[in-house]
């Protein structure tokens, strides 16, 4: 996991996403257990509050649930699925919005998109 501390996005957004990043690639899988608050702060040198913090977040966008005395797991595929659709539809609907104040057609966003996707095969 990298931490940037020069960068303006605060470091609990950056865990955050990191880990959200390892779930939906499969580094992280439905049932795994999470690295408790203690140890992943000792290994990132990051305030153990920075990381309950990071945990409540996660479950609370329905990544990972938690156990009493037992600690965190990654959710199922299909809950994952469909929080990260729902997250997809909202940024969709802001782009459409941009979309039309700019005047920008479907079809030149369709071309976009199929130009970052060549890019990615290329990765």
């Amino acid at each position: 996991m990298n931490i940037d501390y020069q960068s303006k996005k605060p470091i609990y957004e950056q865990i955050i996403q990191q880990f959200i990043d390892y779930i939906l690639k499969g580094v992280y899988v439905p049932g795994d257990k999470m690295p408790s608050v203690r140890e992943l702060s000792s290994s990132l040198h990051v305030n153990p509050n920075t990381i309950q913090k990071v945990y409540r977040e996660l479950e609370d966008r329905g990544y990972i649930y938690s156990l009493a005395g037992k600690g965190s797991y990654v959710r199922e595929q299909d809950i994952l699925n469909e929080k990260s659709l729902d997250a997809l539809k909202a940024c969709l609907h802001q782009a459409y919005d941009l979309m039309e104040h700019a005047s920008v057609s479907i079809d030149w966003v369709y071309a976009y998109l199929k130009d970052l996707e060549g890019e990615k095969n290329y990765d």
